[in-house]
């Protein structure tokens, strides 16, 4: 029982732990704990998932164009997508992004508010827990996934309400 105990408050930990690096990463725009936070391939690989996708439906709703046109713009916009998060989905990048943000305004870190704030995490699995990040009336489902002890921001999904924030609708 105690053992039991013991097992599921270091797991709760590793999440709590992990959490708060992150979150420090973001607050202190530490380019050294952003790449110890973030899984840069997987990062980038459900970016370039979610952008195609995305992309894809838009080229469908385009009844005017021809088949073989909407193939290649999505060909187009799928190297174009892929060369530009290649270049900005890492360390360097996200730091500049953070500059151009008001990160700042975030709370300070602290790690007893981060054991709290499990409360706020969904569970896919016992590797895989995401919370939605909500800004400006935007949700943005944020994932972490377990890497031995410790947890990395693995994706984030771009929403419908994103997408229209980012059209300008």
């Amino acid at each position: 029982m105690v053992l039991g105990l013991l097992l599921i408050f270091s797991y709760f930990s590793t999440i709590a732990i992990s959490l708060n690096k992150f979150h420090r990463a973001i607050y202190n725009n530490d380019e050294i704990l952003i790449k110890e936070t973030i899984d840069f391939l997987e990062l980038k690989k459900s970016l370039k998932d979610n952008l195609n996708i995305i992309m894809m439906t838009e080229l469908n709703k385009e009844k005017d164009n021809s088949q073989s046109l909407n193939i290649l713009a999505a060909g187009l916009a799928s190297k174009f997508t892929e060369i530009i998060i290649d270049s900005y989905a890492t360390a360097a990048g996200i730091s500049a992004l953070i500059k151009d943000s008001d990160y700042k305004k975030l709370p300070q870190p602290n790690m007893l508010k981060s054991y709290v704030f499990i409360k706020d995490v969904s569970f896919v699995d016992l590797s895989h827990i995401y919370f939605v990040y909500e800004k400006d009336q935007n949700k943005i489902p944020i994932h972490f996934k377990r890497n031995g002890t410790s947890w990395k921001l693995s994706e984030f999904k771009i929403t419908d309400d994103l997408l229209k924030k980012l059209k300008g609708k």
